[in-house]
């Protein structure tokens, strides 16, 4: 019963996508924005976290009092702690309650939904909560096919499949994708096999160039010794790449020769993120401690290139300052170097997938906004923690 509500609220989580734009492509969705007269600001995200939240205090409650323990303290979890609540004394000291608290509330959900996994979601549990990730991906599947069909496209023939940015669906579907073929390659099942060729194409029609080096990255790791097995699927997404012409164009684009001091729309988007690079730096001095809030990135950017950082890293110098910055990366080093111990002591597919796609997320996050990619970062963190948990469920059997 628990692994069913999990993923129906799985579901629901990957049917609202991110945090700004809902699954806008689902007809009766789109009939309600209309209604509330709010079509591009509908947001079903957070009380959909607030429920997984909610749902998992409950059941880590009930198992506190049954077992009469707390859930494991150790390294990931008390960095989470200080971050968290050093950002809360960011948010204190700018007195940004509005974005702030916003922005603080998603990150405690993720907190919690990594340590309700890592407790409750172990063994067979473990299995069925992954194959519900894999499983609703069906949804934004289904999007990009809509997208692709009806010519509803994010921006430049590029898909969105319903979430903020084709940035964010590429990361999504290449996560889905590692999971996939780690089950594939456990249970043999077709199925499996058909989800990542699925997700693949996604990847292709969001036509993100950082997807694309993050899916390489990723499966570099996690194919290893499993070249053979998955010869055929890469072939067939490599097809898939030589015969997009959209793809070679936006390959162009990125070699032509334009200035990083010119203000605008370029198309090379490399020469525009370095720009918005140069324009944050100078605000980042402006309050290297405390930070401008959790959640204000956005709002003190005054970039005539664009409003987000595109960089994951500056944006945690942007909001919370160097001592934020360092327990985040501290944070992603020692849950790092956690799920790989796990992968390499189990030899099992399914943690070498987890591995492979967080550390292809940390590369990827210098040049992109993932960290309020919410779809990826919720079912990351469910998937790291039930990873993490059933290690260490089977060590105490």
């Amino acid at each position: 019963m628990i692994s069913l509500i999990f993923a129906a609220l799985v579901l629901l989580g990957i049917l609202t996508g991110t945090s700004q734009i809902v699954f806008l492509t689902l007809f009766p969705i789109r009939v309600v924005s209309e209604w509330l007269d709010n079509e591009f600001n509908f947001n079903l995200t957070a009380p959909w976290l607030a429920a997984s939240c909610f749902l998992v205090i409950w059941l880590l409650l009930n198992k506190v009092l049954s077992e009469k323990r707390l859930p494991k303290f150790d390294t990931p979890v008390i960095l989470w702690a200080l971050f968290l609540g050093w950002s809360a004394l960011s948010m204190g000291w700018n007195e940004t309650w509005g974005f702030s608290g916003v922005a603080l509330a998603r990150l405690a959900s993720l907190f919690l939904l990594f340590v309700g996994a890592r407790s409750l979601f172990v063994g067979k549990l473990q299995v069925r909560l992954l194959k519900a990730l894999v499983f609703s991906s069906i949804l934004s599947v289904g999007a990009c096919l809509y997208q692709w069909i009806t010519g509803e496209e994010h921006s430049a023939n590029r898909i969105a499949g319903g979430m903020v940015h084709p940035n964010n669906l590429a990361l999504y579907s290449n996560l889905i994708i590692l999971l996939s073929v780690a089950f594939y390659s456990e249970l043999k099942r077709k199925i499996f096999f058909i989800s990542a060729l699925a997700n693949a194409g996604s990847v292709v029609l969001a036509l993100s160039l950082n997807g694309f080096i993050m899916a390489g990255i990723a499966l570099t790791i996690f194919l290893r010794k499993r070249v053979r097995l998955f010869l055929p699927l890469v072939i067939m997404v490599a097809l898939l790449l030589m015969t997009y012409s959209p793809l070679t164009k936006r390959v162009e684009a990125l070699a032509t020769t334009q200035s990083t001091l010119q203000y605008g729309y370029s198309s090379n988007s490399l020469a525009w993120r370095i720009l918005n690079f140069e324009e944050l730096i100078p605000l980042v001095w402006k309050s290297p401690i405390w930070g401008h809030g959790p959640g204000t990135a956005e709002e003190i950017h005054p970039s005539k290139a664009g409003i987000s950082p595109h960089n994951d890293y500056l944006r945690m110098l942007l909001e919370v300052g160097f001592p934020g910055l360092i327990l985040w990366c501290f944070l992603l080093l020692s849950v790092s170097l956690r799920i790989w111990r796990v992968a390499i002591s189990s030899e099992r597919p399914i943690a070498f997938a987890v591995f492979s796609i967080f550390v292809a997320w940390i590369i990827g996050s210098f040049f992109d906004n993932f960290i309020t990619a919410t779809a990826f970062q919720v079912n990351i963190w469910l998937a790291i923690g039930s990873v993490l948990g059933s290690a260490e469920y089977t060590r105490s059997v």
